[in-house]
C-alpha cells in the first residue's frame, strides 16, 4: 500500500520480488482496510497500515528499525510479531522524528530471510490453531 507518490519506489519492489503486488495510490483508506481484513498474513512496517492491521487482528510482522515495538508497535497478540533491528542504537525514536541516521542502516539490517522465516512460523502458529478451534 502507500500514496500516489511512492508508486514509482513500490514498483522497485515488485521488480525485486516477482510474486509481491503494489497497491501504492490504488486505494482509498476504506478499501485498504477491507484488503487488510481479506489478508492470511501482513508484513509491514511501523505504520499507519500496522495499526489499521492490528485494530482488524490481523496476523502480522512489523519491521521495526528506529520505532521500537514496545512503544509503537501492536503488542499483546500471540499473531503479531515483531522484528527489531540488531543495531545498538535501535530503536532511536522517542517522540518519532528525532532519528539518529538517515540512511537506513538500522532498516537494512533486518534480512528477508528473516522476516520470511518468521512469516512462515506464524502461519504455520496460524494454522495450528485454527486445527484446535482457537483461531
Amino acid at each position: 500500500t502507500g500514496s500516489n507518490g511512492e508508486e514509482e519506489r513500490a514498483l522497485e519492489l515488485v521488480k525485486k520480488c516477482p510474486r509481491a503486488v503494489s497497491f501504492a495510490g490504488a486505494f482509498t483508506l476504506g478499501e485498504t482496510a477491507a484488503l487488510i481484513r481479506k489478508s492470511l498474513l501482513l508484513i509491514t512496517v511501523n505504520t499507519g497500515i500496522m495499526h489499521l492491521g492490528a485494530m482488524l487482528s490481523r496476523p502480522m510482522i512489523t519491521i521495526n528499525g528506529p520505532a521500537g515495538s514496545l512503544r509503537w508497535g501492536p503488542v499483546g497478540d500471540p499473531l503479531a510479531l515483531n522484528i527489531e533491528s540488531d543495531m545498538e542504537c535501535a530503536p532511536c525514536l522517542n517522540l518519532g522524528f528525532e532519528y539518529r541516521c538517515s540512511n537506513g542502516e538500522c532498516m537494512d539490517g533486518i534480512k528477508v530471510e528473516k522476516v520470511f522465516e518468521k512469516a512462515m512460523g506464524l502461519l504455520a502458529l496460524k494454522e495450528a490453531l485454527k486445527e484446535t478451534g482457537v483461531s
